[in-house]
């Protein structure tokens, strides 16, 4: 439970499951302990299934009995074999080679299997979370005991604590996707069997009974085993052959056809990537079919008793270990820790946008949302851009290319939540202990901007901390913030998920904004492009280069979404039309087999379901530049794209773009051009220890595009003059070399 306004988060009586220094951290066991572990498990499988009458179970168990999966490893391990068993209507399919059943006494017997589970185990925890180290992987399975579902609890007890209690199913295929890298990496002779075993849904009337028996330690018949095979063949909806094709889009809305007092079309069809249509047609509006009363395997296995037992266990074990050793004390910021760097790694029309990348940080007297578009709208209200020279004034198209501005701001805003923790306690806090602090709290300090802590927070410290281009004003203006104030941009600020902000509301927000302290530097408008402020020939011409190039690479991308987004919309015809409205950013890497660029990108797209076009679609797309012969030869880089619905709990993931830190949100289903999935740990990880390393110190590309031609931009002119004079110092000496 959370405590009172002000007070601590209680770190120490949760328990910090993947964070240990020095003389707190438990001992890691060891490759051999950990198989040896995994191998009770199919000691238990073996006793518990009738080898003797079914021998061939043994050979299922081996090539195909993987604890992988949403019920308890035991289980896990018995549906997996017995799904190996051939149908008893196939004759033509041979079963696989009987072993003795003497083997089963035999411990080593498992270790191979045992080996291959726990690898695919290790590459689950890494798929379906993003941010976690293969260190932290092995941590959370060792004290879930090899449990998939009581690991993600735990990871879900650590890192997301203010997230409603969510079911594994369905997720939009993140799950599907995780189950699958890790069936592939344990070597399981059909991974889409497993992963579809696990995600399908089945016949309610079957599948209790089923998953009851199996919850305990009595023995299994052959009777039940082919009780459950059955289970296994009825999985619902039926995975037939179908197509299903629209032709057209009747009020550009959906298809509503039909003829005479009865018409009634039922159609159903697998789409793809575990997606099924189900489509009634009713002229008279009443539907005839009674869609069966079906389920999960995980809606009966991973909020179960048992399940909620040994979660029970595991947190009541490591507050225990979490408190023991008193009077230690251990310097938690004196070496680098996995855990925090994955804490520190971590949403218009273009004038706004300089405003978000310049000053939208998420600290202040509200919750980070509100807090990123307050503090936006006042630095452009307050600081708004001035006209760049005429031979330069470039109109820029919504949206943004590169992800690493906003991966800069969150860090900055990270900087200046830490700094404000540690002024409103008294005790000295560690940026450790404040980062720990604030995953716990989700980054939302409003308990602590309310009564006496307000007073105590020196805003223009904090804002200087986070790099603000301007902190000194800032702070003046966050200390300005009456309660009253407050609440009244917290009314004006609200809009439901996916909207946008009313243009009224927008400027009233405006209007409240403009009524707070005026900035106490101001420079007049003579002395704007005068003394050490103003550009050298050199950088004004880089600073247009790179701006016309900008504008050509955003054309560029924005013709390719309209494409694809047309294209989607008419093999989607169930669905609204959609318009491109902002990019949100793009990761581009030279793709060697196609001889040109490989793009991955988020957009926001409008609906023509809202009369007023307010409601935005994150989506995601992929394609590829090159030549149209080349183009024509390739399968694997055709361009596509899809709407990302979950975006805060159902992430993909995607090497090629987690190599480098990109910030590109993906579908639980992306595809991985370079080949490498499953590989996320290691690309992720070490492109976040990167980043962290050497931050962003330097200009990037958003810093010529939105340069602010005004003296509060006079550290960026500095650098682009300096980095200019090298650049055209080091070209005149190859000259004359």
């Amino acid at each position: 439970m959370k405590g009172a306004a002000g007070d601590s988060c209680d770190l120490e009586s949760r328990g910090r499951f993947t964070c240990y220094h020095e003389a707190d951290a438990p001992r890691r066991a060891d490759r051999l302990e950990v198989w040896e572990s995994i191998q009770e498990f199919y000691a238990e499988a073996a006793r518990r299934l009738p080898l003797v009458e079914m021998p061939e179970l043994l050979e299922c168990i081996r090539t195909g009995g993987h604890c992988i999966g949403l019920a308890d490893p035991v289980t896990n391990i018995i549906l997996n074999a017995i799904s190996r068993l051939p149908s008893p209507s196939a004759p033509d399919h041979s079963p696989p080679p009987e072993r003795s059943h003497g083997a089963t006494s035999c411990e080593s017997s498992w270790m191979f299997i045992a080996a291959r589970s726990h690898f695919g185990l290790l590459f689950f925890m890494a798929a379906y979370f993003r941010y976690l180290t293969d260190a932290q992987a092995r941590r959370y399975l060792d004290l879930a005991a090899y449990d998939l579902s009581v690991a993600i609890k735990l990871v879900r007890h650590d890192r997301f604590t203010d997230a409603p209690h969510l079911c594994l199913l369905p997720d939009g295929g993140k799950i599907q996707a995780a189950l699958k890298i890790a069936a592939l990496k344990a070597g399981h002779p059909a991974p889409d069997d497993l992963t579809g075993l696990m995600t399908t849904q089945y016949p309610s009337d079957l599948l209790v009974p089923v998953i009851k028996n199996l919850q305990g330690d009595k023995e299994i018949s052959t009777a039940d085993v082919w009780e459950i095979k059955s289970l296994l063949s009825n999985q619902w909806p039926p995975t037939c052959p179908f197509n299903l094709e629209f032709l057209c889009r009747p009020n550009g809305k959906n298809c509503t056809q039909g003829t005479g007092n009865d018409a009634l079309l039922r159609a159903s069809g697998y789409i793809g990537q575990g997606i099924f249509a189900r489509v009634l047609i009713d002229k008279r509006g009443k539907g005839h079919s009674k869609y069966p009363d079906v389920g999960y395997i995980s809606n009966l296995t991973f909020d179960s008793p048992d399940t909620e037992a040994k979660l029970s266990k595991c947190l009541l074990e490591n507050t225990e270990m979490g408190s023991h050793k008193p009077g230690l004390t251990v310097n938690s910021d004196a070496v680098p820790c996995d855990h925090i760097m994955s804490l520190k790694i971590g949403k218009w029309r273009p004038r706004i946008l300089r405003a978000l990348l310049a000053s939208g940080h998420c600290y202040g007297p509200m919750d980070p949302v509100s807090n990123i578009i307050m503090n936006s709208i006042w630095y452009d209200v307050t600081f708004p851009p001035l006209e760049a020279p005429a031979s330069d004034h470039i109109e820029l198209e919504d949206g943004i290319l590169d992800t690493s501005p906003m991966s800069r701001l969150e860090s900055r805003s990270l900087n200046g939540l830490v700094a404000m923790l540690r002024v409103i306690r008294k005790d000295p806090l560690m940026e450790h202990e404040a980062l720990e602090y604030l995953c716990f709290w989700n980054c939302n300090l409003t308990e602590l901007c309310r009564g006496k802590h307000f007073g105590k927070i020196t805003f223009d410290s904090v804002a200087k901390a986070a790099k603000h281009p301007q902190y000194a004003d800032f702070g003046s203006f966050l200390r300005s913030l009456s309660p009253g104030i407050c609440d009244h941009l917290r009314f004006l600020l609200q809009a439901p998920a996916g909207r946008k902000i009313s243009h009224s509301s927008w400027n009233k927000i405006k209007a409240a904004l403009n009524r707070g302290p005026a900035p106490s530097t101001v420079v007049p408008h003579h002395r704007m492009y005068r003394g050490s402020y103003h550009l050298s020939q050199e950088a004004e011409l880089e600073m247009s280069r790179r701006k016309l190039a900008s504008r050509d690479k955003l054309t560029f991308v924005r013709e390719e979404l309209n494409r694809m987004l047309l294209t989607y919309c008419i093999q989607h015809p169930w669905e609204p039309n959609y318009k491109v409205d902002i990019i949100c950013g793009v990761h581009i890497k030279c793709a060697p087999i196609c001889e040109g660029k490989f793009f991955h990108a988020n957009f926001l797209a409008s609906s023509d379901a809202a009369a007023d076009s307010s409601e935005r679609t994150l989506f995601f797309a992929e394609f590829s530049e090159s030549s149209s012969e080349v183009q024509s030869e390739l399968t694997s880089f055709s361009s596509s794209c899809c709407p990302v619905y979950d975006y805060n709990a159902c992430l993909g993931r995607c090497s090629f773009c987690e190599n480098e830190a990109s910030k590109i949100v993906h579908p639980p289903y992306a595809n991985e051009p370079d080949g490498s999935i499953g590989r996320y740990h290691s690309s992720y990880c070490s492109a976040m220890h990167r980043v962290c390393k050497e931050g962003f110190e330097g200009l990037l590309e958003s810093d010529y595009v939105y340069f602010d031609y005004y003296y509060r931009d006079a550290e960026h002119v500095k650098i682009m003059n300096d980095s200019c004079m090298k650049s055209h110092i080091m070209s005149k000496s190859l000259a004359q070399w």
